[in-house]
């Protein structure tokens, strides 16, 4: 890992990368990702998040990394084939409505 950090969100996806998502250092909040791939033994850097994460959730699921930080107002989807994030405000507030709800 080329950058120290805590809460960093860690996940798999396709059984090959694993991803180092956000966190945070004693001074700065993280949107950086990092990409570990086991047949190269290298760390490599991928495309920052937009928003930074301090405690990261991350999710691999159908081939995108999703997060699902619940306090923010939206959620983003990380896209290895095209190395970009996506911001979803409507996924974000259904999630947000559901956790508040199902949660009482």
């Amino acid at each position: 890992m080329t950058e120290l950090r805590a809460g960093a969100g860690v996940t798999v996806l396709n059984n090959v990368i694993m991803y180092a998502v956000g966190g945070f250092n004693s001074t700065i909040t993280h949107n950086s990702v990092e990409a570990y791939t086991s047949s190269t033994l290298q760390w490599t850097s991928a495309a920052p998040m937009n928003y930074t994460r301090k405690i990261a959730d991350i999710v691999a699921f159908n081939g995108l990394l999703n997060d699902s930080y619940k306090d923010l107002k939206s959620m983003e989807q990380y896209n290895p084939d095209t190395n970009t994030w996506s911001v979803d405000r409507i996924r974000a507030g259904l999630y947000t409505i559901h956790t508040r709800y199902s949660s009482n």
